[in-house]
């Protein structure tokens, strides 16, 4: 709005009585405060002895209410629509006990002061206030205060004239509130993986699930492998040559995703597209070298319609065994005739995890956690690896999903938690590891038991421990993990609630366990720099948990400008690839040496 503008609305606006007396009051003002001698234009130059009866009777017609104190006789009176609107009946007296009842209590010392400012500098003041009538019903006063001054020198009093600005006040904070959050804006949904730009593994799978509710289609899930091992770069070169070569095969706009490392998933129509895409991507990837590495790939297909009743997770899970039974028959794809069913696919996950434990299949690794206040990492947190039939890492992702369908996650977790103890035990003193547990394994009994004889058999300091709740989701026993959470914490371990912030259950178990750490899930920090509603959900939760007294970790740190923002912000740990990469553990693995291998 420019100067033309605001002279339109001016010469526009037709002022009402109290209008016109309170300009009249503003130019007397001024005239006497910036005016030395000469001749004041109009009544300025007279005294008013019936200024009060003016302003009174400008309030009213402008449907105002009006309060007034006498100096003189310190007595206060006011207007029948000023005691209705403080919900009195208009004959009611007034003194100021009965005012000071009126207004809301956070507002009382703002409204004395500003009054108390008008008598002591002799100038009228406007505000706003808070005020809450005997009926409980809370209002917005626009409140004008100033001077009686009848022989225009002498000060004999105060009088007061309220609007009621309820309904503009109300417009006022909904203009500010659609302001502030069409400044923050929405972010896009979670989930593109960074470096093929395909959509992330959870992303994915909801897409697949909503897929398989309303149609019929087939999943075709490709694991692409190295002829040898690959650094972490050579990996990522690999990922976007493939990503690369899966643009020139697939239509624009299918459906695609990023399972795991190297493993891809897209939506076809039916399968028989999905034989000729793999037909197609192996003679692409047939030809296709990364950094003198020469790719091959696995691929396994499961076609679903309605009248299977199958979740994208499951199908997910199916189309990786499918693929897996590619390699170990060494042929390119597996094709199925249907969705596994559910006793079928129960057997089949019991078969792979007891085959892979059995097998000793699983491996620990270790990232370090940087200590934002000392800058320096104290602390790691141990994640879980498989290996193939090569002994060849890889990523747990959909072994961890076939796992936590069931019941087979408590096995899983029960070897995670011996292997560590007896890994930490090596470690010598001074070292702290987070170790992770799901929260379906948390809801069963005999856990605690479990790490108690753990803790004691391979003599670990319950000190250097803190036990890391993963998928809180999956709590389905309260009383249960409330028991297991005080069995350790009686021994002196830590509890941690991971991915905080994406599930209202980390809430309800941070009020009911006894929590140290919150891990605030990388969605809120990936992008932190770039989020305002992300720094903004950060900030909120580092506050609630230095009320609570306990502590945050941020996950996902993946640059040493996210490492500054959350130093400012008051977290208290960093962990990501910003920190270092997790590291191998071994029983020669000292935590001094993987401080100098992750740095």
């Amino acid at each position: 709005m420019n100067l033309d503008d605001i002279m339109e609305l001016a010469a526009a606006y037709t002022p009402s009585a109290l209008d016109r007396a309170r300009s009249r009051r503003a130019l007397e003002r001024l005239l006497s405060e910036y005016v030395e001698g000469g001749d004041r234009p109009g009544e300025a130059d007279v005294p008013d002895p019936d200024e009060a009866a003016r302003i009174k009777r400008a309030a009213e017609s402008a449907g105002a209410g009006w309060v007034m104190w006498d100096a003189e006789r310190h007595e206060l009176t006011w207007s029948a629509a000023m005691a209705r609107m403080f919900g009195h009946i208009p004959a009611t007296a007034v003194d100021e006990a009965r005012l000071t009842e009126g207004v809301l209590g956070p507002d009382r010392a703002g409204v004395r002061s500003e009054i108390e400012r008008a008598w002591r500098r002799r100038v009228p003041v406007e505000f706003t206030f808070r005020l809450q009538r005997l009926d409980g019903r809370l209002h917005y006063v626009r409140c004008l205060v100033e001077l009686l001054t009848p022989d225009g020198v002498t000060p004999t009093g105060l009088i007061a004239t309220a609007h009621d600005v309820t309904r503009q006040e109300l417009e006022r904070q909904e203009q500010h509130r659609t302001r502030r959050r069409a400044r923050i804006g929405r972010d896009r949904l979670p989930g593109h993986d960074p470096v093929s730009a395909f959509l992330g593994r959870d992303r994915f799978v909801d897409e697949v699930d909503r897929a398989a509710r309303g149609g019929a289609g087939a999943l075709l899930v490709v694991a692409v492998e190295p002829t040898r091992d690959l650094t972490a770069e050579q990996s990522r070169q690999v990922t976007r040559a493939v990503a690369g070569t899966l643009e020139h095969v697939l239509p624009a706009d299918g459906r695609r995703g990023v399972m795991g490392p190297a493993e891809f998933g897209f939506l076809v129509p039916d399968r028989a597209r999905a034989l000729s895409l793999m037909a197609d991507l192996q003679d692409r990837l047939g030809l296709t070298t990364v950094s003198g590495v020469r790719l091959r790939a696995w691929a396994g297909v499961v076609p679903f319609a309605p009248g299977d009743r199958v979740s994208g997770r499951e199908l997910m899970l199916d189309a990786s065994a499918a693929w897996r039974e590619s390699r170990r028959g060494r042929t390119a794809l597996t094709a199925t005739p249907r969705p596994r069913t559910a006793p079928e696919r129960r057997t089949a996950i019991e078969a792979d995890v007891g085959g892979v434990l059995r097998a000793g299949r699983l491996r620990l690794y270790a990232q370090p956690i940087l200590d934002l206040a000392l800058n320096a990492v104290t602390r790691h947190e141990i994640l879980l690896r498989t290996t193939d039939g090569r002994n060849q890492s890889e990523s747990p992702a959909s072994f961890l999903a076939a796992a936590e369908l069931g019941e087979d996650i408590v096995a899983v977790d029960r070897w995670v938690v011996d292997r560590s103890l007896e890994l930490i035990a090596q470690a010598g003193p001074g070292s702290h590891f987070q170790v992770n547990v799901s929260g379906r394994t948390v809801s069963r009994p005999g856990l605690a038991a479990h790490v108690l004889e753990a803790l004691t058999r391979h003599r670990v300091d319950p000190r250097a421990v803190t036990f890391e709740i993963t998928e809180s989701t999956a709590v389905d026993n309260l009383t249960a993990a409330a028991e297991f959470a005080a069995a350790v914490r009686r021994r002196g371990c830590e509890l941690a609630l991971d991915d905080f912030g994406t599930g209202c259950s980390t809430l309800s178990l941070l009020k009911y366990l006894p929590i140290d750490l919150v891990k605030i899930d990388g969605d809120f920090v990936g992008r932190l720099g770039d989020s305002a509603f992300d720094r903004i959900a950060v900030q909120a939760i580092v506050d609630m948990c230095r009320s609570l007294g306990v502590r945050t970790a941020a996950e996902r740190v993946e640059d040493p400008a996210t490492v500054d923002l959350l130093r400012g912000m008051g977290v208290d740990f960093a962990q990501g690839y910003a920190i270092g990469h997790p590291h191998p553990m071994t029983s020669s693995a000292a935590p001094s040496r993987l401080d100098r291998a992750t740095g």
